[in-house]
């Protein structure tokens, strides 16, 4: 991995793949419009401008790119190859990263810690509460631009709960939360006593795997909004139910 250099100017190259940039300004937005053939227009407007004005330039538009309004503006679609991304803490202190959209997260990860003088072993980045892993890219993540990552102490994130969903073969479905570092038996019991199932013969499955009941979440790898599916006769014991 290439070194890190920090220089004392804004924006500034971190890493080849990754640069921190200024904030945009954020009174103007861009925005695309799309058909039903996925055909898409560019747009630049003011963030107070009527959406009104952007439809009816969508219906004169004949040029590109070309001033429709005073207010409305149809641009080139910017290249794709690279993208914009912010990384936020829990105080909501933002830093500004532009990277390839086929970059590693890593090198954000690295460059953001090296910034703050953190350990990155000691951090998690999640987008949309999901954990970011080192070896993804914003590809695969199918981040776009300007979206948040959001930097947390991995202490931290552990005891943040998360939703999971269990479904039935029967039919029955609840979603529960829970603990990323709680036994996942509380969850097993509770579903089986909410829809009076023999707790000894019913099993959890994620991603095809059986899950014990003294694994955690966190073991798993399961985030919030998880699914995992209940099979009955996995297991052999009495029924539980009042």
């Amino acid at each position: 991995m290439p070194s890190i250099v920090i220089s004392n100017e804004t924006p500034s190259v971190i890493t080849n793949d990754v640069e921190e940039i200024e904030p945009q300004p954020t009174n103007y937005i861009n925005l695309h419009v799309k058909d039903t053939d996925d055909i898409k227009l560019y747009f630049r407007l003011k963030k107070t401008t009527q959406m009104r004005k952007l439809m009816d330039s969508i219906v004169i538009s004949n040029e590109t790119p070309s001033v429709i309004t005073n207010d409305v503006e149809e641009i080139e679609p910017q290249p794709t190859n690279y993208i914009n991304l912010h990384v936020k803490d829990t105080d909501d202190i933002k830093l500004y990263f532009r990277l390839k959209k086929t970059t590693q997260m890593r090198k954000l990860m690295d460059s953001y810690c090296d910034r703050n003088a953190l350990d990155f072993y000691l951090m998690v980045f999640l987008f949309n509460g999901r954990r970011i892993y080192p070896h993804q890219t914003p590809y695969e993540l199918d981040l776009e631009d300007d979206d948040a990552i959001d930097a947390v102490l991995h202490q931290q994130w552990r005891r943040e709960p998360i939703n999971i969903k269990v479904k039935g073969q029967d039919g029955f479905q609840a979603s529960f939360r829970i603990r990323k570092s709680a036994a996942l038996k509380k969850l097993m019991d509770q579903y089986c006593y909410q829809y009076c199932l023999d707790v000894n013969g019913v099993g959890l499955l994620f991603n095809g795997y059986l899950v014990q009941p003294e694994q955690t979440p966190f073991e798993l790898g399961i985030e919030d909004g998880d699914e995992m599916l209940a099979m009955l006769h996995l297991r052999t014991g009495h029924a539980r139910c009042l």
